[in-house]
């Protein structure tokens, strides 16, 4: 039997044996080369603990698809999640600790991370100061400033009629402890994209975060890992 013009084509060029050694990828391997999966992890990059309902809102993907893509990549290990009150909260392991999800959760909605971001730059503010320089309404960071205080994120001080709200402490404790670890943080992050099969190549190397290009299969793309909770936060 005569052999294929191919086969005869690759003996000729001496590339027979190297076909023979390529393994190919199995099928269904890679979670994060489904575009609405890489989408989900780096929107937990940027917005840490954020939960279902949320998710779904900001990303503008149905609840029952975003459940079964939450439960692949939690299947993969690519992400976990604490239940937080009456709300389960996903995180990316790689890069947040399990017991501070609690409270990061209070900064998974972008009103609260302005607030927050605002007080870092800018505080200590009244009330009246947050809502008019976030040119929004007293509503909308009432009851934000009383879950971010409740959560041990903010602190207030009230003298006379005039109460003022400050970042804490301990929310500057939790972001220079996460800054210590950051080059660990970003192994860690670098290991679960390159075991994922995305062939991570750092891009540039930022204060807070790590740019990487990627092989999503059908071409190249940047991500940016964050590692520092508080990376979107100015300040």
């Amino acid at each position: 039997m005569r052999e294929g013009v191919g086969k005869a084509l690759r003996r000729a060029f001496g590339q027979e044996d190297l076909i023979k050694k390529l393994e190919p990828r199995k099928a269904g391997v890679s979670r994060l080369m489904n575009p609405k999966r890489r989408r989900i992890f780096s929107h937990l990059l940027r917005s840490p603990c954020s939960h279902l309902r949320l998710m779904s809102r900001e990303l503008d993907i149905p609840t029952q698809t975003l459940k079964w893509h939450l439960a692949e990549l939690q299947k993969a290990g690519i992400l976990d999640s604490v239940p937080v009150g009456n709300r389960k909260c996903f995180f990316v392991p790689a890069r947040i600790e399990r017991e501070d999800v609690p409270a990061l959760s209070h900064l998974s909605d972008e009103m609260s991370r302005k607030i927050v971001s605002l007080l870092v730059s800018r505080g200590p503010l009244s009330l009246k100061g947050i809502f008019t320089s976030l040119k929004t309404y007293y509503q909308a960071v009432q009851h934000r400033l009383k879950r971010l205080e409740e959560a041990g994120l903010i602190r207030s001080d009230k003298r006379g009629r005039k109460r003022t709200y400050e970042v804490s402490s301990e929310l500057v404790g939790l972001r220079d402890r996460y800054m210590e670890k950051k080059t660990e943080t970003s192994s860690e992050l670098r290991k679960v994209l390159d075991e994922d099969g995305l062939s991570p190549e750092i891009v540039k190397t930022l204060t807070r975060s790590t740019v990487y290009m990627i092989d999503t299969g059908t071409g190249r793309e940047e991500i940016e890992l964050f590692l520092d909770p508080l990376a979107v936060l100015k300040g």
